[in-house]
């Protein structure tokens, strides 16, 4: 059985007495500082320490809980582990007098951020409405809740405080998953002033990968929401650490592939190299965000396996359905009367447009498929290279809407590109258009999509299965 407090504990290096300590300090909170907080926070963590591997994602129970017991809508739909380990956690806290939630909240440092509560979730008349809106109304509810013994509390101000000691206890949980999901991928970090670099190679490419952490101004909350809710002691400096993965340009830029904040360094040197580690594991199939390029080329001037596990096949129904996107990009209306236009104002490439819509690769300039028609060799090898092919009636969509570039709008080149794929139209070229872009609506010809709304219609009716 997976002992998740036992790898945390080799991945942090800690003692396992101290793990609940460890982990807190870990996320930026306050280690639990009283009897009755510590035996919570234990308790929570032995009723996670066998959750299974890979069924959870970060954040999971924070999520889950922030509703309890309604059930987060989410897509896909919340883990039913998640639900059953927070329902563990509810049952921690749901057993504690008021006395206790009081030490509880104190023995962790909550802070009055923590007791938030939405201005529709008050009490009627508890407190009365004071004219300053919700966040008015809120102060002074937990102006209310501090200067209330814990015997007198109103059923509102209890279930408030079992909240934020349930969101408190997940979020810990939280912690606890995700440190003990992975294998430890420690990199050498070199230390530039506030920042730090750690850098591995890509196997088999010219490419390096980087992880970049840097120190940064932490998001406080406003007026009085960080202080802490009871006690003389303050919680922990609140702190942010940017990090990012991805690799340097040509250029000297950076393309950052994922990042985000966290409360710590530990935390996002941690984030840095796991989410690295997961890069190289996968790197075959990483494409770069926005420019769709495959971190691990394919070899030039050699075959595109049907078995690449990266391969993407561009259909006549997926040019369909970003042409009718970028159109809808416009803003006022479909088919914006203007042609898209490059960064120097010259007619940009509708190629470049739908690939785009598409995350798919273009060439830039200076690379020999730029100049190159859809259909040519030089396009396809380059397409080749990253890992993406065009279907026959793509490639013929793709000529005839980039036969005029520069001077028309887009509606013309998809009027072009449309007539270019449907010539000739007899049955065996009927059957290759269903196969390709689906079965059309009853009472509807393929010539019926130059009309904005027919294509509407037309891409909002789901692909039947093959």
């Amino acid at each position: 059985m997976t002992s998740r407090m036992e790898r945390a504990t080799r991945t942090l290096g800690c003692d396992r007495n101290d793990l609940t300590g460890t982990v807190s300090a870990f996320l930026g909170v306050a280690r639990p500082r009283s009897p009755l907080a510590a035996q919570l926070a234990a308790g929570a963590f032995a009723r996670l320490d066998a959750a299974p591997l890979g069924a959870l994602r970060i954040g999971d129970l924070g999520h889950t809980a922030q509703d309890w017991p309604a059930l987060p809508a989410t897509a896909p739909v919340m883990p039913w582990q998640a639900v059953t380990l927070v329902d563990s956690l509810a049952a921690l806290v749901n057993r504690l007098s008021g006395a206790e939630l009081q030490d509880a909240a104190e023995g962790f440092a909550l802070r009055r951020a923590d007791f938030a509560l939405p201005a529709e979730d008050l009490a009627p008349g508890e407190p009365p409405g004071t004219g300053g809106g919700a966040f008015v109304r809120q102060d002074a509810f937990l102006d209310a809740l501090a200067a209330t013994a814990p015997g007198r509390w109103s059923e509102a101000q209890r279930s408030l405080v079992r909240q934020a000691l349930l969101q408190h206890l997940a979020d810990l949980g939280d912690g606890l998953l995700r440190v003990s999901e992975h294998t430890p991928a420690p990199l050498r970090w070199e230390a530039t002033g506030p920042s730090r670099t750690g850098r591995s190679p890509v196997p088999g490419t010219r490419h390096v990968l980087e992880a970049r952490v840097t120190a940064e101004p932490a998001r406080r909350p406003p007026g009085r929401w960080d202080e802490v809710m009871w006690g003389r002691t303050t919680g922990p400096v609140r702190e942010q650490w940017r990090w990012e993965v991805g690799w340097p340009l040509s250029g000297g830029e950076f393309a950052a592939q994922e990042g985000t904040a966290e409360a710590t360094l530990g935390a996002a040197v941690f984030a840095g190299e796991q989410t690295l580690a997961a890069l190289l594991r996968g790197a075959a199939v990483v494409r770069q965000r926005f420019t769709g390029r495959l971190l691990v080329p394919r070899p030039a001037g050699a075959p595109l396996a049907a078995g690449d596990p990266a391969l993407t096949i561009v259909t006549l129904r997926r040019l369909l359905l970003a042409v009718f996107n970028a159109a809808r990009s416009g803003g006022r209306a479909l088919w914006p009367p203007l042609p898209h236009t490059g960064p120097d104002g010259e007619p940009g490439s509708v190629i470049a447009v739908l690939f785009d819509h598409l995350a798919l690769p273009y060439p830039a300039g200076g690379e020999a498929a730029n100049a190159a028609r859809p259909g040519t060799a030089v396009f396809a090898a380059f397409l080749a290279e990253h890992a993406v092919r065009l279907t026959p009636l793509a490639t013929a969509y793709l000529t005839g809407a980039s036969a005029a570039e520069g001077s028309l709008p887009l509606r013309a080149r998809h009027e072009a590109g449309l007539t270019a794929a449907l010539r000739p139209a007899g049955g065996e070229e009927a059957d290759r258009l269903i196969a390709d872009a689906g079965v059309l609506p009853d009472g509807m010809d393929w010539s019926d999509l130059l009309d904005p709304a027919a294509l509407e219609r037309f891409l909002d009716d789901p692909v039947p299965e093959q």
